[in-house]
């Protein structure tokens, strides 16, 4: 057998091998074998690595790309489908609205911001046009807040911040009742040139979309005398439309009103708002269940309000069938400016569980017109159990005001009370997730 004397280096590691180690020449194959096989599975581990790295690299850059802005701005028509990410804080310039056949998706925890405007006419707002869909899915945890773009939402606005920008407004094909008798109107606040701005039609079950926990703040420009944007602005829609949980805070004009069509409105509540906080008008004939409205009884008296809700009837001929009028139940008032709610134009209306506290001596529940009052008498006007915390008597805050001289209305389930009786009036409880509860609006 032959002898051989080497030095073995194996990935530059030096091996002295003494003289006497004898290596066959299978053990030399052998080893050079597993040092091929080593320095094969390091290459192949290299590249491996190699590989992922740019992998990853592609992945980091392809989730920078693909992130949503910090900020965007919005104008115009919206013409197809579009999704608002609650990753952007959303900018409304003039009249943003979503157009007959397209969908607007709005995620839970989004911020939109109205942008101030010098021409009242262009004041900021959104709007969804007749034959348009929102669909605003906010919740408890996430609700989805409209303000102006000078509220940092850390408390630097007040209730005495309004006008700020626009509002919400949502437009549908559903019956109303004008003047003239025609089948659809121009929406106030919205430019009479701006055709976008039509609500109404024949089709009393239109489906204008969602709006689920959302809160509408600092809004109510005015874009002339006599014609301003509510908080929120409902006309003409259908129930095909599902509203609830909305909130309504420190808007310059009304905080809801709602012009005709057939639309419910689950859970609300409004306060410190500059004129009324509900305002139903144009035969409407929806319910709208769980109220709350709160007076602002800021000491300099600004901006107090007017009208805890402001009920007015048909202007034209139609008619709600069925029901023959429509309901607001379920409602806590806050008192301490203005009325309770004022009855006029011959609406039909049903007012079932009230409790009303903190009024001013002058607050009250009145029927304004004869046709009230003949509405009363047929039985479409209801007062369903209404309790007053009040010192006065009930028929002197529940009266009939139609022949020119104040008539007490006295029935068994209006009553004065000193405290509130269980169950009665707005569940309370669910409007954990607004400003006014983390605001202490609530606490009473």
């Amino acid at each position: 057998m032959k002898k051989f004397f080497i030095t073995l280096s194996f990935f530059g590691l030096a091996v002295a091998c003494a003289p006497e180690v004898t290596l066959s020449a299978r053990d030399l194959q052998q080893i050079a074998e597993a040092a091929a096989e080593a320095a094969a599975e390091a290459a192949a581990s290299a590249a491996t690595n190699a590989v992922n790295t740019a992998f990853n690299a592609q992945d980091a850059a392809n989730n920078a790309a693909n992130q949503p802005p910090a900020t965007l701005e919005h104008e115009g028509l919206i013409t197809g489908n579009e999704t608002w990410a609650a990753a952007t804080t959303h900018f409304l310039n003039d009249k943003v609205v979503v157009a007959d056949g397209a969908v607007l998706t709005i995620e839970p925890g989004t911020v939109i911001k109205g942008r101030a405007s010098t021409t009242p006419e262009d004041a900021a707002a959104l709007v969804i046009a007749r034959g348009g869909k929102i669909y605003a899915n906010g919740t408890a945890d996430n609700p989805i807040i409209f303000t102006s773009e000078q509220d940092n939402l850390n408390g630097n606005l007040t209730s005495e911040d309004k006008g700020l920008w626009g509002g919400v407004i949502m437009l549908g094909k559903a019956k109303i009742s004008i003047e003239g008798d025609g089948d659809d109107l121009q929406m106030e606040g919205i430019p009479a040139e701006d055709t976008y701005g039509l609500y109404g039609g024949n089709d009393d079950t239109d489906n204008s979309g969602v709006l689920k926990y959302i809160s509408i703040r600092h809004g109510g420009a005015n874009i002339g005398e006599g014609n301003e944007i509510n908080g929120f602005t409902c006309g003409g829609c259908g129930s095909g439309t599902s509203i609830s949980n909305i909130e309504v805070y420190a808007n310059k004009d009304d905080g809801i009103e709602m012009f005709g069509g057939t639309a419910n409105i689950t859970n609300a509540i409004v306060w410190h708002v500059g004129d009324d906080s509900v305002d139903t008008d144009q035969a409407y004939s929806g319910t709208i269940d769980n109220v709350v409205i709160i007076k602002n009884t800021d000491p300099n008296g600004a901006f107090n309000g007017d009208h805890g809700l402001e009920l007015d009837g048909a202007e034209g001929a139609y008619q709600a069938a069925n029901p023959t009028y429509h309901t607001i139940k379920n409602i806590t008032y806050k008192g301490g400016s203005g009325e309770i709610a004022d009855l006029r134009d011959g609406v039909r209306v049903k007012i079932q569980n009230l409790y009303a506290f903190g009024m001013g001596s002058s607050e009250d529940i009145e029927i304004d017109e004869a046709v009230g009052k003949t509405n009363y008498d047929a039985g479409t006007i209801i007062f369903d159990d209404l309790e007053l915390n009040d010192t006065r008597a009930a028929n002197t805050i529940v009266v009939d005001k139609s022949s020119g001289s104040t008539v007490g209305i006295s029935e068994d389930d209006i009553i004065t009370v000193t405290s509130q009786s269980s169950g009665q009036g707005a569940t309370t409880s669910v409007f954990g997730w607004t400003q006014a509860s983390s605001s202490g609006a609530l606490d009473f």
